[in-house]
């Protein structure tokens, strides 16, 4: 785990909410893009909308989250919504936050491995639960997180993306 906790801690160190390059424990570099990442909330809005969805506003904490995971995955070479030490999306959440999600909120994350953000946007709304996500009306905060590495990975895209239903 402490590869990890070195990855999440540099995330988390970061002034900026979305960084625009990092490095893995073995120094492999990633990088994100915030353009990219505007691009998929401005997708994930659209697509609401065309279902009378409310929009969804950037949260920093879930930004942090995303791509802590994004880049978590890249690093150490998995794809999967736990990390390796089994972490489920509420303990993942405490972790960046510092404190526990209230009981009332509802947490969910979309992954994927697709180059642009409208290629991915089109294969979550053709998965059934990721659509769903994407699509629950009482979503309106959402994290986005986009890392690309060159080599060492099995996928050169990684993106996650954070939900919560907080404003009860």
């Amino acid at each position: 785990m402490g590869s990890a906790l070195v990855l999440l801690a540099a995330v988390l160190a970061l002034d900026a909410p979305v960084p625009v390059t990092g490095r893995c424990p073995d120094g492999r570099a990633w990088t994100t893009s915030a353009d990219e990442q505007t691009q998929m909330l401005g997708l994930l809005n659209k697509a609401r909308a065309k279902e009378r969805r409310p929009a969804l506003r950037r949260d920093a904490v879930l930004d942090r989250m995303a791509i802590a995971h994004a880049a978590d995955m890249a690093c150490r070479n998995y794809f999967a919504h736990r990390n390796r030490e089994r972490e489920k999306l509420d303990q993942r959440y405490k972790r960046v936050a510092g404190r526990d999600a209230a009981e009332w909120d509802l947490l969910a994350e979309i992954l994927g491995t697709s180059p642009t953000a409208p290629r991915q946007i089109e294969r979550w709304l053709d998965s059934r639960p990721h659509r769903r996500a994407l699509l629950e009306k009482e979503h309106d905060a959402a994290g986005i997180g986009l890392v690309r590495i060159a080599r060492g990975s099995r996928y050169t895209t990684y993106w996650a993306v954070e939900f919560m239903a907080d404003d009860r």
